[in-house]
């Protein structure tokens, strides 16, 4: 995520995935980042109440579905700084608008799916999460 911000000269950077993504303004700035598209709502705020959280979050998975995104989380999921939740959204925006890059000799005919999961093996090797099925 940081990277691609980076890369768009964002100044937001995500140091903590379950607290910086709580009021949905991070994914949704990556989710922009990433599609091209604009957030159709007015310019949300970042916000401290869980309720206002939340609405900040349901107009973010409206946003996701709207670009063709996989959404399999609720608002709450987001808000409550579930990780499982979390990795699955931010893994349905990769899948979609990630292109890897053709010169890459390891990614050579893999997809960007077959990827992201070869990358999550060799970031969790040792752990109980290591198993991971497509």
């Amino acid at each position: 995520m940081n990277q691609r911000f980076r890369s768009s000269n964002s100044k937001t950077r995500v140091e903590d995935l379950s607290v910086d993504c709580k009021d949905g303004l991070v994914l949704i700035e990556l989710l922009e980042v990433m599609s091209g598209k604009s957030f159709p709502d007015k310019k949300i705020k970042a916000q401290k109440v869980r309720i206002k959280q939340i609405d900040n979050c349901a107009a973010l998975l409206n946003f996701g579905r709207d670009c063709g995104i996989h959404v399999d989380c609720s608002a709450e999921n987001i808000v409550d700084g579930e990780e499982k939740a979390l990795m699955s959204f931010i893994y349905h925006i990769i899948v979609k608008y990630m292109k890897l890059d053709e010169e890459d000799e390891e990614s050579a005919g893999m997809d960007v799916k077959q990827s992201l999961i070869l990358w999550l093996r060799n970031k969790l090797q040792g752990s109980e999460s290591s198993n991971l099925s497509s």
